[in-house]
């Protein structure tokens, strides 16, 4: 994000110096906007942070990766400006969580679950293959009013969990791997240890280290982690995903139809009950192989949609949508194959919310994470 700073820091008795922030919407109206403010190296190094609106009420604030983390709430018009005072000093309490739980890592706002990670392997039914047991996902992912969005080893299709991501067909050192369907058993992916974790008064957040295995051989052909941030937000659960993989020899993700970052439905959504919408303005059938921005389903009473950033590797990526499942991936394998070969990175962030699917809504909120809010600094020195 930009920044423009000139700041002059006056320590005297009796006085506090008070920066004052500038954001601006810009070209597009916001409602509810994350917003990340990288720290000019002359703040960076306070022991704490409050922030302030115009009116001197206290804005929940917090660091993460160097950064300064709020919520913008409300409705700022286009072109519009809001101000804000950056205090050293305390802010509000924290009220996100991030906990061990028997079933995971579970990240809250107060009372309000929004996310468990598992980074354990979850046993499924006994009447069950234990093969499709499985760590490295998200479920359940919830609405702002609980509703669960994402569903975990359904009976049509067991080796879908959640939130997860594979390959389905992989060259790894001469040998063909299926990572995605486990019970082909030549691929797994495993959840090795959850490395850091944190909450703050805005957001949750772990840093997970998994890896892709080679069976047959059992050796690793990708490293990965997952940076998980999940925010805050009045109206939405919102959770951003980065994904970093590494390979651990040669390594091409070869062309298929499927195969990437996906997101499993519940089951209860399965036929005709799921309503599904594109950045492209397509629906279910006419959304499958094309290449968006966004894509989102809904059942009755709640949804989710997942937005690609604009720097990931072929964006638009393509993105399958199951004619009869509540599934859908983002599959650049779809244009043809491509070495992983250093480090692949991607990031996405998904938003589960109430209600009706409203295209024009999930579009405004795509601009918002791919055209973020501009904050600039001015110095302002102030009376206690």
């Amino acid at each position: 994000m930009r920044s423009l700073l000139c700041l002059l820091l006056v320590g005297c008795s009796g006085t506090r110096a008070g920066i004052e922030l500038e954001l601006s919407a810009g070209a597009h109206a916001r409602v509810d906007s994350i917003v990340r403010w990288e720290l000019p190296r002359d703040l960076d190094g306070w022991d704490a942070y409050a922030l302030e609106d115009a009116d001197g009420a206290s804005v929940p604030v917090q660091v993460l990766d160097g950064e300064l983390v709020w919520v913008a709430r409300g409705h700022i018009d286009a072109g519009d400006v809001r101000r804000y005072r950056l205090l050293r000093g305390p802010g509000p309490a924290s009220r996100m969580s991030a906990t061990r739980e028997e079933r995971g890592i579970v990240v809250a706002a107060g009372a309000r679950e929004l996310f468990v990670y598992r980074d354990r392997p979850v046993t499924p039914p006994a009447d069950v293959d234990p093969i499709f047991a499985r760590s490295a996902y998200i479920h359940p992912l919830r609405s702002p009013s609980g509703h669960v969005v994402t569903g975990d080893s359904p009976r049509s299709h067991r080796h879908q969990h959640g939130v997860f991501l594979a390959w389905t067909r992989a060259l790894f050192d001469g040998r063909e791997i299926d990572f995605w369907n486990a019970a082909e058993e030549t691929g797994r992916i495993e959840c090795v240890g959850v490395t850091a974790s944190g909450a703050g008064a805005v957001a949750g957040w772990l840093r997970a280290h998994q890896r892709h295995v080679d069976v047959e051989r059992a050796r690793t052909a990708l490293e990965e982690t997952w940076e998980l941030v999940a925010y805050a937000a009045p109206h939405a659960t919102v959770l951003d995903v980065t994904t970093k993989l590494a390979n651990a020899g040669d390594f091409t993700v070869l062309e298929h139809g499927y195969g990437g970052f996906a997101v499993r439905g519940p089951e209860a959504w399965e036929g005709d009950v799921a309503r599904f919408a594109t950045s492209t303005g397509s629906d279910r059938a006419a959304g499958d192989g094309e290449r968006v921005d966004w894509c989102a389903m809904a059942g009755p009473d709640a949804g989710l949609v997942v937005f690609s950033a604009p720097e990931n590797p072929r964006a638009p990526q393509p993105v399958r949508i199951h004619p009869s499942n509540p599934y859908f991936c983002f599959a650049p394998c779809r244009m043809g194959e491509f070495a992983i070969d250093g480090q692949w990175i991607a990031r996405y962030r998904l938003v589960a919310f109430d209600g009706p699917l409203d295209p024009a809504v999930l579009q405004r909120m795509w601009l918002d994470f791919a055209e973020p809010v501009d904050v600039r600094a001015v110095t302002r020195q102030t009376a206690e």
